[in-house]
């Protein structure tokens, strides 16, 4: 329950936020999401992390900023109440992350990614109906079905698609951790930009270029750091 909690109230302020942002501002916050994933991480899970790996992800947040932006033609518009509540969705997704993490998979009897997914999503689908039918939304949605009748097929294999992601994000943190299946996470932005220039050619400006770098020298600065804490580990042995 607490945790369908966590996810819907994510989800619900990320929408709200729309009304009020523009999307070049919402790839800058969300793209900065793996900070407050790192912080609350040492808050609930207890994880400590050195000023290098701080920096790492400083690095990688910057490039991913950088090269997202430059597939935007406009420019971040920062209004405050659109700010507001993508910054508490942002931190509710990260204390979900985590909340995860601690209670799911770092536990005595950890849970498979199937029945946290099954159980998060019967239960969030519980209070998507509550304030859906609350608020009266229901009618304009069954209107819109009925007139775009492609759209009920199309939300289907969406919801697919959404449950393979999900699955792999759940087995990403049940395996590795909440911080590291979000600097993957980040990095498939990076990845859908470059898998768009094969498919759909544009020109290079200079987002892209210095994006690219920041990412790439983040990537093989973490995965030193992560080679370094292994050696540690193994001399402590």
């Amino acid at each position: 329950g607490i945790l369908s909690l966590f996810t819907y109230s994510g989800m619900a302020l990320t929408n709200l936020a729309l009304g009020y942002l523009n999307y070049a501002t919402r790839i800058v916050f969300k793209s900065a999401k793996i900070i407050p994933v790192m912080a609350f991480s040492v808050i609930i899970v207890g994880k400590k992390y050195s000023w290098k790996e701080w920096l790492s992800a400083a690095i990688l947040v910057l490039g991913i900023v950088l090269f997202t932006l430059g597939d935007v033609a406009a420019s971040p518009a920062f209004a405050p109440v659109g700010v507001l509540l993508i910054a508490a969705a942002l931190c509710i997704d990260a204390i979900c992350a985590n909340f995860e993490e601690k209670n799911f998979f770092r536990c005595e009897n950890p849970s498979t990614t199937q029945e946290v997914l099954c159980f998060a999503s019967l239960i969030g689908t519980g209070y998507g109906l509550v304030s859906l039918f609350a608020s009266g939304a229901w009618k304009a949605a069954v209107a819109h079905s009925m007139q775009y009748v492609q759209v009920v097929p199309m939300i289907m294999g969406f919801s697919v698609l959404g449950y393979l992601s999900v699955s792999f994000i759940l087995s990403l943190i049940k395996y590795f951790g909440a911080t590291e299946a979000e600097i993957v996470k980040s990095l498939r932005k990076v990845l859908s930009i470059v898998i768009s220039f094969v498919l759909f050619p544009k020109a290079l400006n200079w987002k892209y270029i210095a994006g690219f770098i920041a990412v790439l020298v983040s990537t093989v600065y973490t995965f030193y750091l992560k080679s370094e804490k292994r050696q540690g580990k193994g001399a402590a042995k």
